[in-house]
């Protein structure tokens, strides 16, 4: 299955809940298999989600070495190129594109879209088929 289907299959156990008048979790947390956080990076992740009233929130991700020109490449072209069109496109908030590794986002931002998303992601579909 692809992340979008897995999103919208999570999203759509949330809209169970809602219907079914469960109490509702205060943050989603989406996060791959092979991202591995800081002790701390969920809690600090939830604090700025609640304290500042923000949608999502996402951290920076490093790589834990740098050791391969591979990762040197990954590392300049994710904090060096696309940190200048990051940081132009809000040059005020210095808001960055939200990676698709480890996110977290209020419920109440989710349920803002998630019948559009869960229409949206369909089997037959290439795009959400591929892996």
């Amino acid at each position: 299955r692809s992340k979008r289907a897995s999103h919208a299959f999570c999203f759509s156990l949330l809209k169970g809940d809602e219907q079914g008048g469960r109490p509702m979790p205060r943050a989603v947390l989406m996060m791959d298999g092979d991202t591995a956080p800081e002790p701390a990076a969920i809690g600090q992740m939830f604090s700025c989600l609640v304290n500042q009233g923000l949608g999502c929130v996402s951290p920076v991700l490093m790589p834990e070495r740098v050791n391969t020109p591979a990762l040197v490449w990954q590392t300049v072209r994710l904090w060096g190129l696309h940190g200048i069109l990051w940081a132009a496109q809000s040059s005020v908030g210095f808001q960055h594109p939200v990676g698709g590794a480890f996110a977290m986002f209020s419920t109440e931002a989710v349920m803002s879209c998630m019948d559009e998303y869960c229409k949206a992601a369909r089997e037959q579909s290439v795009w959400d088929s591929m892996r």
